[in-house]
């Protein structure tokens, strides 16, 4: 998580304050995205991310479940986030169970994502009229200087600093990284006899693993 207090910081439309609109978060203004920088200093001699999670507040879709959000990676091309390295898409509705609940929401990435140098993670919002949904951040004045980027409406991507004026933050969005992605391995015993032989396999050996699935009967 990020250094200091943890709070929520609403954006205004009008009086009284709205607390479905959201500073980090989906908002008035259209905002798409929202992403933390991570330099190349800070998770070194680290190579790949391999998901990540965040702490989201008041998820709703009120799109009846086709309202979505992309998880990505970027590269830091230009100081700015630029080219995706690596993305992953979540349902709202899933987001939304996760606040219900009380749950951060943990998001992993089909495979590991190599980086190197600066780079940027975070979420691309694809919500309409109806939808909610805001990130936690630390308090202003936590992170100097903050490490917050925004991408509007028109798809320009700003600090969030520069954006908000003086809203130095970091927002709780918190990767995996890693030096070792996961690696399969696994071993059977026996490895040969009759039809009807129980066979023990063991994959205890695998490295950074998450969740299982096996398959057996050659259909994948």
């Amino acid at each position: 998580p990020p250094p200091g207090t943890l709070t929520v910081y609403y954006s205004e439309s009008a009086l009284p304050l709205d607390s479905n609109f959201f500073v980090c978060g989906w908002n008035q203004y259209g905002d798409l995205s929202k992403a933390e920088i991570f330099t190349a200093a800070n998770y070194s001699p680290n190579t790949h991310i391999t998901g990540g999670l965040f702490y989201f507040v008041n998820a709703h879709d009120g799109s009846g479940g086709t309202s979505t959000v992309e998880f990505n990676v970027w590269d830091a091309t230009g100081g700015l986030p630029n080219n995706i390295l690596g993305t992953k898409t979540v349902l709202l509705s899933d987001i939304e169970y996760d606040t219900d609940n009380g749950y951060l929401t943990q998001v992993l990435f089909d495979s590991p994502v190599p980086v190197s140098g600066d780079v940027f993670f975070g979420f691309t919002m694809n919500l309409s009229a109806g939808d909610s949904l805001g990130v936690v951040s630390n308090t202003i004045g936590d992170s100097n200087p903050g490490t917050a980027y925004e991408r509007w409406s028109d798809g320009t991507w700003y600090d969030m600093n520069t954006a908000w004026g003086g809203f130095n933050v970091s927002m709780f969005m918190s990767p995996y990284f890693t030096d070792q992605p996961p690696t399969a391995s696994f071993t059977a015993n026996p490895t040969s006899g009759c039809y009807g032989l129980t066979v023990n396999f063991d994959a205890s050996a695998s490295t950074n693993v998450f969740d299982y699935y096996w398959d057996f009967d050659g259909d994948d």
